[in-house]
Order: C-alpha cells, then sequence, then structure tokens
C-alpha cells in the first residue's frame, strides 16, 4: 500500500510477518531436534549410570538450547563425533543465518 494513509498504522508488512514467526519457531524447532536426540541417547545408555541419566536429564530440561548442546558435544554421548558436530553447528548455523536474513530483510 505504497503512499497510502493506512501504512502510517500497520507498519508490518506480510515479509515481516513471515520472517518474524519463522525466526520465532526456528530456536523451538531446534531444540526439539535436539532434546529428542539427546534423550534417545540417553535412554540407548540404559542402566549404566542412573546418577549421569538423571544429571544429564535435568540440564537438558532446564536449559533448554544449551543442555541439549552442551550433551551432544560434552555429555560423553555415544553418537559418533562428527555426527554430533554436524547437527549441533548445522542447527546453530542454519538459525544464525535465519537471524541474519531476518535481520538485512526487515531491520
Amino acid at each position: 500500500m505504497p503512499g497510502s494513509v493506512l501504512k502510517l498504522f500497520m507498519p508490518m508488512t506480510q515479509n515481516s510477518v513471515l520472517f518474524g514467526v519463522y525466526d520465532y519457531l526456528l530456536p523451538i524447532m531446534l531444540y526439539c531436534a535436539w532434546s529428542t536426540l539427546a534423550f534417545l541417547d540417553l535412554a540407548r545408555a540404559g542402566d549404566a549410570n542412573r546418577a549421569r541419566i538423571r544429571y544429564w536429564s535435568a540440564v537438558i530440561l532446564l536449559f533448554p538450547l544449551a543442555g541439549a548442546a552442551g550433551y551432544l558435544l560434552l555429555g560423553g554421548s555415544e553418537i559418533p563425533r562428527l555426527t554430533r558436530l554436524a547437527v549441533v553447528g548445522g542447527g546453530a548455523a542454519v538459525v544464525l543465518a535465519a537471524f541474519g536474513y531476518t535481520w538485512i530483510r526487515i531491520g
């Protein structure tokens, strides 16, 4: 609506709302993926060390993104190292790229 009086009252465009929703949901989806992978890995560990499983479960739930990423990178996961680095690094790169794109596009 270029030149419209309504533009003064509606500063949000359709693209800015779409990118805002995407930037809001992307970290949530990332946490779902990382925490699911971490919990599945903890469950696969079985009864090896129940205190360790409780500790990491609490960390993952209390510190959403940092806890799941911390477990995958530092928690002694049985998942191959390259896979863990790809999942955590790739997910973080996608979130940062989306934020950067939104910042350039809208800001």
